[in-house]
């Protein structure tokens, strides 16, 4: 008996490189922005666009929670349907596109220096700022693979979307139900680190109202951002999701 080979035919090491590049770009992209800009200025504006940018940070935790539950959905078909769109970006022109991203990237910074640290924003430097940012991950995609491939994968993957919707809903809604039950969480895990501080030196700094806690040498002050219990939150989201998936494998 002679094995028969796979079906499967194997992905351009062109494309792979082009797929590597662009993930690699994205994240370069998304981390030197959030690095780079601070949304803490815009808690003293009272315009409803400030108002409105201040779920940015929120925003984006929900986007990656979405591309996060979507991967995790279609893990299984995860090899078949990388084979699909780099079977048609076989004659795809992506260089055009990625330029124009890397332009509407930098008039994203633009904007976003704009309004979050000049000061002088309005109503239409939000809208612009909201349509670069749309604009920058469309035309992301459409330097991986042409938008009839998209297409193709949103209509077949059509429940996986909607999971993922649900869930990175459900993850943002529980983050900011535990932000919200931040003081009374932390409050127990400052007292016991403050006990734990107190059998290895003889004198504790801790100020409660302020969350700050050290020794005479060296105080910490802890923020809701440095709790951890945002991420607990996304963890226990992704592992029902992973459970329900693969209940039958367990």
């Amino acid at each position: 008996i002679v094995p028969t080979g796979s079906t499967e035919r194997p992905l351009s090491r062109g494309w792979l490189l082009r797929a590597a590049g662009l993930i690699v770009l994205i994240l370069a992209e998304v981390l030197g922005l959030t690095i780079r800009f601070d949304a803490g200025p815009l808690l003293s504006r009272t315009d409803w666009w400030a108002r409105g940018l201040m779920w940015s940070p929120m925003l984006l935790g929900g986007a990656l929670a979405f591309t996060a539950a979507f991967l995790l959905v279609v893990s299984p078909r995860l090899t078949a349907i990388t084979q699909s769109l780099a079977a048609g970006s076989a004659a795809h022109r992506w260089g055009p596109w990625l330029s124009l991203q890397l332009v509407t990237v930098g008039l994203f910074a633009w904007c976003t220096a704009r309004l979050f640290e000049g000061g002088g924003g309005s109503g239409s430097w939000a809208v612009a700022w909201a349509v670069a940012a749309v604009a920058a991950a469309t035309l992301w995609l459409l330097a991986l693979a042409p938008a009839r491939s998209w297409w193709t994968l949103a209509s077949r993957e059509r429940v996986a979307l909607l999971v993922a919707a649900v869930a990175a809903g459900a993850a943002v809604a529980i983050g900011r139900a535990v932000r919200a039950a931040w003081i009374p969480l932390a409050s127990v895990t400052f007292w016991l680190v403050e006990r734990l501080l107190g059998v290895l030196y003889s004198r504790v700094v801790s100020v409660p109202l302020e969350q700050s806690l050290g020794t005479p040498a060296f105080q910490v002050t802890i923020a809701p951002e440095c709790s951890g219990y945002e991420g607990i939150a996304l963890i226990l989201v992704f592992l029902a999701i992973y459970l329900w998936l693969f209940r039958h494998d367990l």
